[in-house]
């Protein structure tokens, strides 16, 4: 048995050409785990953005693990 919460907030600037992502997920109880989550996507010409992503996880007696990312994301 566990409970997990999760809080995140976005924000946009430089005319809403980047918005920025991120987020903090505990967990409590028989599985105890933390995840921080940040996504940063830029709007390059319409419909089109490059976006960064870092996600970063720790277990306990575990070592942390994290991901790093960049894309592309077409709008169609």
């Amino acid at each position: 048995k566990y409970t997990m919460l999760s809080a995140g907030a976005r924000y946009r600037m430089l005319e809403n050409k980047l918005e920025l992502m991120g987020a903090f997920s505990p967990s409590f109880g028989d599985f105890k785990r933390i995840g921080v989550d940040f996504t940063a996507a830029y709007n390059i010409i319409q419909n089109f953005d490059i976006v960064f992503q870092l996600h970063v996880y720790k277990m306990e007696g575990m070592p942390s693990s994290s991901e790093i990312g960049l894309m592309t994301r077409l709008g169609i």
